[in-house]
């Protein structure tokens, strides 16, 4: 109970909106069956997480903990009942400092007390279609946002699909912090070569690292430094941990190679751009400042080295560097954004950068002919998408059990106008629009047409 067996009081607060595309809660493997996986998450976060007391009978599918950039971090936690295409779920994603994604777009619908605290209730939304009501939320699901207090005040998000309101709030009042566990997780070892870029990617992969199980991160490692940061003759890698978004990365660990194998000495649960300080590690992070999106630190950064005492490492103290003005990282950030036709009715979104590129779009009114989802019981995909080379393909289907993933619906509010007559370019990728549709295509001569009438990909 709120109050009670929650350590800090969760309060009511909105979630900053990350403009990053990319559902970061898919990407990270779930934390083991074996072992309580609230409390795997809880030894891995910085932060306090919350898990809760009554569950009405659902049972825990997964929790995932992830690592999402310029020292963001979220734990996802999936519940579901039954089984079928309405399949009742509820899930919790606890983010800190700053949120990772955008559950959706959704509509206010009411405010309900939870613990003595007023809770604004959201419904999500499908365009096109009418207001949402409070109704419509055990069908399209609903939104809870709520903030606990203290040092380190969790963001957490709840959402569900096919649950009631009440029951959902049963759930959410009952809501009590996850206690840490008492033992440190066991240190690991894999067969080991010289340390390398390849090394650092197959160990990583071994051990399933950060997003190594994710197949939007070709390259999990995203740096190695190789030497002897362990002492005189000792042979060391440090890798740092990629992530599917603008954050770069998500942590990065240090291992010792002893005799035949790799073990891990230290890990980071931090994003970091890393290099060496003669036998020391120097990690810098770009700075958030207060109100600043999740892909955009505008405060400059600050940098720390790290050192062997013989027994463990220590930093020294945070040594920080004013932004110039104007600028923001962006070495290995991506671009992305949102455009639509002057109907409002084709709305796409786009990334591209450093990683590869993507171009996502719907068609509001609907796909003709609709696509056939891929998988029995799920929803049909509404989602056309194309990368710089290959053929365009359809996405975005819900099977049951599954989180909704994210569609180019998250930027119907910001997405710019793209004139009939003229073209959007970037990553490869290069889209006109016309009275008769939309039409898009990659370097590779692939591509889609979409209308209100039909669609076709060639």
């Amino acid at each position: 109970m709120f109050g009670g067996a929650v350590t800090g009081r969760l309060c009511p607060s909105l979630l900053v909106v990350a403009a990053c595309l990319g559902a970061l809660a898919h990407g990270a493997p779930a934390l083991a069956a074996e072992s309580d996986p609230w409390q795997a998450a809880a030894a891995l976060a910085t932060f306090p997480l919350y898990r809760p007391a009554v569950t009405l009978g659902f049972d825990l599918v997964r929790v995932r903990f992830q690592q999402c950039g310029y020292g963001n971090a979220l734990a996802a936690g999936l519940y579901a009942k039954g089984s079928g295409s309405r399949q009742p779920v509820f899930a919790f994603t606890e983010e800190y400092p700053q949120a990772c994604g955008d559950p959706g777009e959704s509509m206010t619908v009411t405010a309900v007390d939870v613990n003595g605290a007023r809770v604004p209730v959201d419904v999500f939304c499908y365009s096109p279609g009418p207001k949402c009501t409070i109704e419509d939320g055990s069908e399209n699901g609903f939104l809870l946002h709520l903030r606990g207090s203290g040092a380190k005040p969790t963001g957490i998000t709840v959402t569900s699909r096919y649950v009631a309101l009440e029951d959902l709030l049963t759930v959410v009042r009952s809501l009590s912090r996850v206690s840490k566990p008492r033992a440190p997780p066991a240190r690991v070892a894999v067969a080991s070569g010289s340390c390398s870029m390849a090394e650092a990617t197959r160990v990583v992969r071994r051990l399933h690292l950060g997003n190594a199980d994710d197949p939007d991160v070709a390259k999990p490692a995203a740096q190695v430094l190789c030497g002897a940061f362990l002492g005189p003759g000792s042979e060391a890698m440090v890798a740092s941990l990629a992530i599917p978004s603008c954050g770069r990365t998500g942590g990065w660990v240090v291992f010792r190679r002893s005799g035949a194998t790799w073990q891990i000495v230290m890990e980071r649960n931090n994003g970091a751009d890393l290099d060496t300080a003669g036998t020391g590690i120097r990690e810098t992070q770009f700075v958030l400042r207060p109100g600043d999106a999740h892909c955009f630190p505008t405060g400059g950064t600050r940098s720390r080295t790290w050192r062997w005492n013989g027994t463990r490492f220590l930093s020294s103290p945070w040594i920080y560097s004013k932004p110039r003005a104007g600028t923001a990282p962006q070495p290995s950030a991506s671009t992305y954004g949102f455009f639509q036709t002057p109907s409002r009715n084709i709305l796409c979104g786009y990334s591209y950068g450093v990683s590869r590129a993507n171009l996502g779009c719907v068609v509001k009114s609907g796909l003709k002919p609709q696509p056939l989802p891929t998988r029995a019981g799920c929803s049909p995909p509404g989602t056309v998408a194309l990368r710089p080379t290959g053929r365009p393909f359809v996405t975005d289907e819900t099977c049951p059990g599954e989180d909704a993933p994210e569609t180019p619906y998250v930027g119907s509010g910001i997405a710019k106008v793209l004139p009939y007559g003229t073209t959007w370019s970037g990553g490869g990728l290069r889209c006109t629009s016309a009275e008769t549709g939309l039409t898009c295509r990659n370097r590779s001569g692939h591509g889609f047409f979409l209308s209100r009438e039909n669609w076709r990909s060639f």
